[in-house]
């Protein structure tokens, strides 16, 4: 076994191999994602295991899930737990918090027994900054992520019209919208 530059000691291919099938660390050179792997290592987690608490406001390394899973959740006001996302193989932890230099917006906890490939956070925001696609591939994953499940939760939920004030999403019919009738247009305009 060899000891890669965070100390872990790891099999030298196994991050390597990992991040060049992983995107977005899988569109860079090759010589750069030796590279980043060299700030990697291999950790496992049992079931249950909590990742990340919101609000922790020291987020050090990104986590890539190598095998098992991960629950993303939030605490509601009544302490009620609700389910953000679950993680899979490929998923990454952490990635928002250490590209905004921020606490973390959910807990993280294992469903399963997981292994990961953590990558030292340093490393990760140098390289997100060297390779702007590695910043972009998290954050416009992340974003289409939530819109997708937002408009999913807007679409299992019936929001109850209310006339006499702002009006909700999806609760006013298009004919009280419309206040001209249709008009066509051609196809070539």
């Amino acid at each position: 076994m060899m000891r890669n530059q965070t100390g872990n000691p790891v099999y030298a291919e196994l991050p390597a191999a990992f991040l060049a099938r992983t995107l977005p660390f899988s569109d860079l050179p090759p010589g750069v994602v030796e590279d980043a792997a060299g700030h990697c290592g291999v950790d496992f987690c049992p079931k249950g295991t909590r990742l990340m608490a919101r609000g922790m406001a020291d987020v050090r390394d990104l986590l890539l899930v190598q095998s098992g899973g991960v629950k993303l959740c939030d605490r509601s006001g009544n302490g009620q737990e609700r389910l953000i996302d679950f993680l899979g193989p490929g998923a990454a932890v952490g990635a928002t918090e250490l590209l905004y230099g921020k606490t973390a917006d959910f807990d993280a906890y294992t469903l399963e027994d997981s292994f990961f490939i953590r990558m030292d956070g340093r490393a990760f925001v140098h390289l997100a900054r060297e390779y702007p696609i590695v910043a972009r591939f998290y954050l416009e994953i992340l974003g289409r992520s939530f819109v997708d499940k937002a408009f999913a939760e807007l679409l299992r939920t019936k929001v109850p019209q209310r006339r006499e004030s702002a009006q909700p999403l999806f609760s006013v019919t298009v004919g009280e919208l419309a206040r001209f009738p249709a008009v066509a247009i051609d196809g070539g305009a």
